[in-house]
């Protein structure tokens, strides 16, 4: 690419400076100059962007053994440390990564149903009691958050937070976000210009993600020390973190628990609540009831004795509402760029280009999934018919968001079925409806308002759940609330 600068390259061009985030900056530049593979400088170091759906799958699936290395970065290294997402795959961290896809195999689901469906019906509460059962409009993005973290800890601890704004909570998230911050994105120089790091504004980055990462740690420490107690008094709570202490195979200390534990966590508080808030972008147009009448008819369909609410986790039966969250994936991209890779040797692409050793690599998901030589002319459109087509399903890999190939993220299966069991939910019990007074963005290109770093999280807006019955409704919320009664009791 054209425009370097001496020292710091094409750095000046990244980071929210142009008001898009990296992705959508390196989309623009492939259709200019013609280009699905892109090669920048960040300082010294040499970067190049997969930007196609063919470069992607040849760079990071056919090439992916050659791939799945991290590239070293210096503020994680120096003030933060490596996690499992952001480390190479040595013999330690492939040990985690084993670990924790065990744990999240399909077999094991089973015992997290009873969480999910409990998590369910408070978020129907909430939306229901503090929506006024559809005469207030609400941004629904924070209660999503908490919905979805506190659905991460019962799967991963088997902690459950009875107040939705727990202090523990909230710190935790806040202190989550902040390291999100200095994830692997081009707005930290400092990896990329050694002179930097004596600069205030650099350092007091680092600095306070060096702050939250220790805390963030210690705070799972904690949790993880009152798991070892219950495990060695005899319980045998359902989780992830219990699965991976009680593996004997993988014979994990307790320093990397807390690290693969860690890694499952900071991608749930990034990803699963805002692809569904920005979802929401699309399913409150005059066009998105639509398509929530035709996904509330099949529901209706397939569970005919009225029984969906009993089944929303346990499998996936509405084919609508698949396409529906296949396609928040695609269109809504809230993480757009994967974290860096980094080629451990020499890839020879069938174009003759030769990456060399050590080179910098990025998939660009947002451009991917708006790969118009895919997806056809619909492609900036959200349509969750596109994902009706066995054929499409058959060939295309619509989990760009999760990563690809050998660093795809191991939780990606279950935060699909999590999407999928949220929705139905929603549809089932409410019409989302768009307030006027503040309509949500109208496209892809404009729904996120943090273009700076790795996560471009969705703007806020408001939108009114009005129930579809509300005398049922309102009987259903109080038979749920009394039975968390009686959970939180016993």
């Amino acid at each position: 690419m054209p425009s370097a600068l001496p020292f710091i390259g094409h750095l000046h061009l990244h980071a929210g400076t142009s008001g898009v985030n990296d992705a959508r900056l390196w989309g623009d530049w492939g259709k200019r100059f013609g280009s699905d593979l892109l090669q920048v400088k960040f300082g010294r170091n040499r970067v190049v962007i997969a930007n196609t759906v063919d470069s992607v799958r040849e760079l990071f699936v056919t090439n992916g053994h050659l791939t799945s290395a991290r590239p070293r970065q210096y503020v994680f290294e120096k003030y933060i440390g490596y996690d499992l997402g952001s480390h190479s795959l040595d013999a330690n961290y492939k040990q985690q990564r084993l670990a924790g896809i065990k744990a999240l195999k399909p077999i094991e689901w089973p015992k997290f149903f009873s969480g999910l469906d409990k998590e369910g019906d408070r978020l129907i509460i909430n939306l229901a009691e503090q929506g006024n059962y559809g005469k207030t409009p609400i941004n629904p993005l924070k209660m999503m958050q908490i919905v979805a973290m506190n659905l991460l800890f019962q799967i991963t601890f088997g902690k459950r937070f009875e107040d939705a704004n727990d202090p523990w909570l909230r710190e935790y998230i806040d202190n989550a976000s902040i390291i999100t911050t200095v994830r692997g994105a081009s707005n930290t120089w400092s990896d990329f210009v050694p002179i930097l790091r004596l600069s205030p504004k650099f350092r007091r980055m680092a600095e306070a993600g060096e702050v939250a990462s220790k805390k963030r740690s210690q705070m799972i420490g904690e949790l993880l020390q009152d798991l070892q107690t219950r495990l060695n008094n005899g319980e045998q709570p359902d989780c992830i973190a219990a699965s991976v202490l009680n593996d004997k195979d993988n014979k994990l200390t307790l320093p990397n628990a807390i690290k693969c534990c860690t890694s499952m966590l900071q991608g749930g508080t990034e990803s699963l609540p805002s692809h569904i808030c920005a979802g929401f972008s699309g399913l409150i147009t005059p066009e998105g009831e639509k398509m929530q009448q035709k996904a509330f008819a099949e529901i209706t369909e397939q569970y005919p004795n009225g029984d969906a609410r009993e089944h929303a986790f346990k499998e996936e039966h509405a084919g609508y509402i698949v396409a529906l969250y296949k396609e928040m994936l695609r269109n809504y991209v809230v993480l757009p760029f994967s974290l860096p890779h980094e080629a451990n040797d020499d890839i020879r692409l069938k174009s003759g280009v030769v990456i060399p050793k050590g080179t910098r690599l990025y998939m660009n998901s947002e451009a991917a999934n708006h790969d118009e030589s895919f997806f056809g002319p619909s492609v900036d459109d959200f349509v969750p018919e596109r994902w009706l087509d066995p054929e499409l399903n058959k060939i295309a890999l619509n989990f760009f968001s999760y990563g690809i190939g050998p660093r795809v993220c191991p939780a990606w299966s279950i935060a699909n079925r999590i999407m999928y069991g949220l929705l139905l939910r929603m549809i089932l019990a409410f019409e989302l409806k768009m307030d006027p007074a503040d309509p949500p963005p109208t496209s892809w290109k404009t729904f996120g308002r943090t273009p700076s770093g790795v996560l471009n999280a969705p703007k806020m807006f408001k939108v009114r759940f009005v129930p579809r019955d509300e005398e049922k409704l309102r009987i259903e919320v109080e038979e749920m609330k009394n039975n968390l009664k009686v959970v939180v009791e016993e």
